[in-house]
This record gives C-alpha cells, sequence and structure tokens, in this order.
C-alpha cells in the first residue's frame, strides 16, 4: 500500500494509507466468532455483559488490526471510543493514541474526504438507530470534534489509517 499525503481543509497534511482491507478481515471475524461470543455472554460468570462485550471488540481490535497496522510502534485509537477522549491532559502521554481510523466516502451525498471524521464502530441498523450485532454491514463515525455521529452503509465507506496531528 502505498502511502501519501493528502492536504486537508480541516485538519493538517498526515500520513494516511488505505486500511480498508483489515477493517473488512475485522468484521468477517465478527460475523464469524459472534455465535461462540453470544455463548460466552450467557454463562452466568458473567455479571456484566456490556464490559464483557467492550474487552472482546477492543481485545480483538487490538490483535487484528492495531498489530497488523503499526508494526513500528504508534497506539490506534480504542475501539469504540471518542478520539478526543483519547486525547485529553487526563490521559498519560504514553497511553495517547498516535493514529486512528479515518473514514471516507467518496462519491456520495456525504462525501467526508475533506472532513476529520473518525471511526466508531462497526454495527448494524434497526429501525430505532443501531446495535452491536451481526452482520455488522453499518459504520458508526463521528466528525472529530463534534458530537456528530454518522451512520453509513459498510460498503460506502473506505477506511484509512491517519496520524493523530
Amino acid at each position: 500500500m502505498q502511502e501519501q499525503s493528502i492536504p486537508s481543509t480541516s485538519e493538517p497534511a498526515a500520513t494516511i494509507r488505505d486500511i480498508s482491507a483489515h477493517i473488512v478481515a475485522f468484521r468477517e471475524f465478527l460475523n464469524a466468532s459472534w455465535s461462540c461470543f453470544g455463548a460466552l455472554r450467557t454463562q452466568s460468570i458473567w455479571e456484566d455483559t456490556h464490559t464483557l462485550l467492550r474487552k472482546f471488540l477492543q481485545a480483538n481490535w487490538s490483535v487484528l488490526v492495531e498489530s497488523q497496522l503499526l508494526v513500528d510502534g504508534g497506539r490506534l485509537a480504542p475501539y469504540y471510543t471518542f478520539l478526543h477522549q483519547t486525547l485529553r491532559e487526563s490521559v498519560p502521554v504514553e497511553e495517547r493514541p498516535t493514529h486512528y481510523v479515518k473514514c471516507e466516502m467518496p462519491g456520495s451525498r456525504y462525501d467526508l474526504i475533506d472532513r476529520q471524521v473518525a471511526l466508531l464502530g462497526l454495527v448494524s441498523r434497526l429501525d430505532t438507530g443501531s446495535g452491536v450485532y451481526p452482520p455488522f454491514d453499518h459504520v458508526e463515525m463521528y466528525a472529530v470534534g463534534t458530537s456528530k455521529v454518522l451512520l453509513a452503509p459498510f460498503n460506502m465507506v473506505r477506511f484509512r489509517l491517519a496520524e493523530v496531528c
């Protein structure tokens, strides 16, 4: 994959590379392992299934995505965490992310190329919003610096590794 510097009107130039294949592989893993995870969640030893879900997603994100992308060091923003939360002064500098997953939707009416939009997580659409379960056919993302959360079909989004500036 070729690295390139892409200037933007809303963020400084940063090294950005396409990582869509990594996100597709993560999605495929979630879909394939979900029934095993569901069985684990129903066991009585887990009192807090929300914490279990968060740990399951983050652990697999770290192994399947972060460790594959940042082989020379660096930290990827945690899965399903707003980027600005991990950049606050209360987070030790050595734990702050150096990279995040930028989402782009070229050619759509929601063209996000010139905006700083970060991945929150993969979800499925519900009548009332979205939920964390298969087939993970939608992407939740947010405009950095705002509280605006966007939902888009998975196949419309391109994912890029971007440096935190």
